[in-house]
């Protein structure tokens, strides 16, 4: 890119921004460097003009990682939430059993309190 004055460009754009600026940029004759991320994607840039096939082939991997990427992502909070309602569920259970058992216990106590009371009618 000679010519182009890049003294006021900023170096801390990320790939895929310097990535999403080479594509826009792809079908203008003259970029528009106000809007460039980085001096990389200005380097980016040159080069995918002159491998354009290259440069389309290794944007579509990218694209297909980010994709997968989002649904690993999503499908860590779908297992963290899972996980989450599945303790509520153990603790709920839990609590339940504690309940049954510990109404076993007063039937059982009951019954005993009862059959005393029989022998001592008799």
């Amino acid at each position: 890119m000679d010519g182009v004055d890049t003294r006021n460009l900023t170096r801390n754009g990320s790939l895929r921004e310097s990535f999403v600026w080479v594509w826009d940029q792809l079908a203008l004759d003259k970029p528009e460097m106000e809007s460039c991320p980085s001096l990389g994607a200005l380097g980016m840039l040159d080069w995918a003009r002159t491998h354009q096939n290259d440069f389309y082939k290794l944007a579509a991997g990218l694209i297909a990682k980010e994709k997968t990427d989002d649904v690993s992502s999503l499908e860590r909070k779908v297992e963290t939430h899972c996980t989450k309602i599945s303790a509520q569920c153990d603790r709920l259970l839990d609590s339940l059993l504690m309940d049954t058992q510990s109404n076993d216990n007063n039937l059982t106590t009951g019954q005993e309190e009862i059959s005393g009371q029989d022998s001592v009618i008799s």
